[in-house]
């Protein structure tokens, strides 16, 4: 198992046997953490603009590194396209295996990609049939951009397709936006995509067809994160408070709890 740290430290750590060693580091908070299990490599996303890739087997000096021009807010790899949403509305959508093959460094503004969103980009889901990437945004909504052809460099070519307010709650006619902290598809359904946000509500939808399936209320507790298990079967949910509102905004007893999700057929509905 692999973890990122708020230090710039990652660790990888061998559970069996409990403990723990630092395999590579970031110059400040690690945001986003993934292993290519084809190719045993970990690949780092930092607050340090940064990409890095890491084999632990070779010791504490990064493989690859790649020095972004804007700084990561989230990110998503379904190898081998990786997509970034960036500071300053912009997102990235590239081939992770002809970046490295081509020793490619992404040093042209003009291959990053203006968000369809106009809010700070919270989260990234690429849907597992790679023709699809999805944004979240912290005003509670989402956009689509459908995956081009490559040009000459690594970067994908994508087109705006929709984008709809889906974290929203309305009381006596008012309606507030609540931010989407989570993205998930489905690996076998790949038509399925889960949101999370901070009116603690996760959302299921047909991406395809753009329809709501059903939905799940947690209490009005945030919740941070959602992943699906390796088989499909179970959707696990992180609930705690997701800094919305700042230091002011924490509650004493505040929950921080992980559940569990086994999915039903009203869950799931195939592609029309």
């Amino acid at each position: 198992m692999y973890a990122g740290c708020g230090d710039g430290n990652i660790l990888g750590i061998d559970i069996p046997k409990g403990a723990s060693g630092t395999i590579g580091m970031h110059n400040g908070l690690v945001k986003n953490l993934f292993l290519i299990e084809e190719l045993q490599i970990v690949v780092s996303v930092g607050n340090d603009k940064s990409i890095k890739l890491w084999d632990s087997r070779q010791g504490y000096k990064p493989i690859f590194e790649i020095k972004l021009l804007y700084k990561p807010l989230c990110a998503d790899i379904f190898y081998p396209i990786m997509a970034l949403g960036l500071e300053k509305d912009k997102s990235l959508v590239f081939d992770l295996k002809q970046t490295i093959m081509n020793n490619y460094l992404f040093q042209n503004s003009e291959e990053f990609i203006a968000s369809p969103l106009n809010s700070i980009l919270t989260t990234v889901a690429i849907q597992p049939d790679k023709k699809k990437v999805i944004l979240g945004a912290a005003d509670g909504r989402i956009g689509q951009l459908n995956i081009l052809d490559r040009s000459n460099s690594p970067s994908y070519q994508t087109k705006e397709t929709c984008n709809f307010k889906c974290h929203k709650v309305d009381v006596d006619g008012k309606v507030r936006y609540y931010s989407v902290n989570s993205m998930r598809f489905h690996q076998i359904y790949d038509f399925l995509l889960v949101t999370s946000g901070g009116d603690g509500v996760t959302y299921y939808w047909n991406i395809n067809d753009k329809m709501k399936i059903t939905n799940y209320q947690y209490n009005k507790v945030p919740i941070t994160k959602t992943a699906f298990s390796p088989d499909g079967k179970v959707c696990a949910y992180a609930l705690g408070y997701d800094w919305s509102e700042g230091i002011w905004g924490i509650k004493y007893g505040y929950p921080n709890q992980i559940y569990a999700h086994i999915l039903q057929s009203t869950d799931v509905k195939s592609s029309s």
